[in-house]
């Protein structure tokens, strides 16, 4: 399977979204989502958020998938298993900036996010 883009290459200034999805032969699958965060400034964090959906549409209430708080930039790997999910069939990226300072007048960051499937290696160590 060819890497899905899950959030393609861009620079942020506001918290937002990324496109809808679709899973095609990954769903119900364990997969490995990669965030490549290449600019960050300085103190500040990119929180982010999997929310899978069956139709690209219902979203439902809660993400699929909490990432962790992100300060610097670098290459960032999470295994999302579906497998106890089979009605997710579409994915999207919501993001936030937030200085650490509520005064913090501009927020920046550059990232992009990517899906593959999941190797037997990788299961084998989150166990």
């Amino acid at each position: 399977m060819k890497p899905i883009v899950l959030f393609p290459e861009a620079t942020a200034h506001d918290n937002g979204c990324g496109p809808v999805v679709a899973l095609g032969d990954a769903a119900g699958q364990p997969i490995e989502i990669t965030l490549q965060i290449t600019r960050m400034m300085e103190q500040q964090t990119l929180d982010a958020v999997v929310w899978g959906s069956p139709d690209g549409s219902d979203w439902g209430t809660r993400p699929v998938l909490r990432l962790p708080h992100r300060y610097y930039c670098g290459r960032y790997q999470h295994i999302l298993d579906l497998s106890g999910r089979p009605d997710v069939r579409y994915l999207r990226l919501e993001y936030r900036l937030r200085g650490w300072l509520p005064q913090s007048p501009y927020s920046l960051a550059a990232f992009s996010a990517m899906v593959v499937p999941c190797h037997e290696e990788a299961l084998a160590v989150g166990a």
